[in-house]
């Protein structure tokens, strides 16, 4: 596997997790053995939560900015008025 960050070799390891649900656990995962990047299944799982609470934002404000590409009322946000009946 290739680090990411680095693009140097990445091999398996062994992760402790003491917040785990019993307590404690050990997991698998990758660490990089130039820069020392780790890819384990918590911080793939926290990586991806943060990426969906991103784009969750931005669609947010691209509403309240009215960027959303919709129209009301026959006006057209976007600026797009091919889509008008």
């Amino acid at each position: 596997m290739e680090c990411r960050r680095c693009q140097s070799l990445m091999v398996e390891h062994d992760f402790f997790d003491l917040g785990g649900t019993q307590g404690f656990m050990w997991m698998k995962g990758w660490r990089c053995m130039i820069c020392g990047h780790a890819k384990d299944p918590v911080s793939e799982a926290n990586q991806r939560l943060h990426e969906a609470t991103e784009h969750l934002y931005r669609r947010v404000a691209a509403v309240r900015h009215g960027r959303t590409g919709r129209t009301k009322r026959g006006v057209c946000y976007n600026g797009d008025h091919s889509n008008h009946r």
